[in-house]
């Protein structure tokens, strides 16, 4: 019982820091969920402050049809792909481009700043 209450004082005075702005490096996913094949990530979140980093298997050489789409009913995310999109989103966007791979591997870095909603990115053969 004393371990258990411990245990709580400590939770509550980590989340009383993180609330107040005292420790703010520190990275909290509510309710996370990732879906994601070698083309496609869709991430769906109730709350997202840090980062999540992933790898799309492409093709070197070939053209790819990049399509997004991104929700935000709060905060801010930032979305980069190396060499192809770094944007920072306040609201709902969708979009595509289109590129020829410089590389096989593409990274995805999706940094959310106290983010609620869902991300979805998706590489298609151009035809």
């Amino acid at each position: 019982m004393e371990t258990l209450l411990q245990l709580a004082f400590g939770l509550l005075v980590l989340f009383l820091l993180y609330k107040f702005h005292v420790i703010q490096k520190l990275p909290l996913r509510i309710f996370f969920r990732h879906v994601f094949t070698a083309k496609k990530l869709r991430l769906t979140y109730r709350y997202f402050s840090g980062g999540y980093h992933h790898n799309f298997m492409l093709e070197k050489g070939k053209t790819y049809t990049l399509y997004y789409d991104v929700q935000v009913t709060q905060g801010t995310m930032r979305i980069h792909i190396q060499d192809v999109l770094e944007t920072i989103f306040l609201e709902n966007e969708a979009g595509t481009m289109t590129i020829t791979t410089s590389r096989a591997i593409q990274s995805i870095f999706v940094e959310g700043k106290g983010t609620q909603g869902n991300c979805h990115v998706e590489w298609k053969e151009a035809s």
